[in-house]
């Protein structure tokens, strides 16, 4: 109940606004998304009642809550066509992947690390103190 608690707090964020910036953040740099191969799929939390988790295609990245799914690349280009700055830098590793977006004032990062070639941790998940937060590939 903790995860679910924790990731529709992030959806919430997510969706939410923040603050103004008066910086001139012209331009937008990379903002497409590029998951590496061994993450591609589809992710849910063990415990997948209701089904939350991750899905990651090569060139898109979804947050899945109860089994409803808001995808970043959509959201990249909402946020583009309102003339908002976006950005994506990703980090790629045979074992790790991260990912931080900036929608407009919004920054979101999420940091996973390859179990096995089924199973996935959410690093940087905000209750990650608390307990591991393992998802399985579909």
């Amino acid at each position: 109940m903790r995860k679910l608690i924790g990731i529709l707090f992030l959806i919430a964020f997510l969706f939410s606004s923040c603050s103004s910036s008066d910086d001139d953040n012209s331009g937008n740099n990379s903002s497409e998304i590029n998951p590496p191969d061994w993450i591609q799929g589809t992710w849910l939390l063990e415990s997948p009642n209701p089904a939350s988790g991750y899905r990651f295609t090569n060139d898109d990245f979804c947050l899945i809550v109860i089994s409803q799914q808001t995808c970043f690349k959509e959201s990249i280009s909402q946020t583009n066509n309102s003339g908002a700055t976006t950005n994506v830098n990703e980090e790629t590793t045979d074992n790790s992947y991260s990912i931080e977006i900036t929608l407009g004032t919004q920054i979101v990062t999420y940091e996973f690390s390859k179990i096995s070639s089924t199973e996935i941790e959410w690093v940087n998940d905000p209750l990650g103190d608390l307990a591991e937060t393992i998802y399985v590939k579909e």
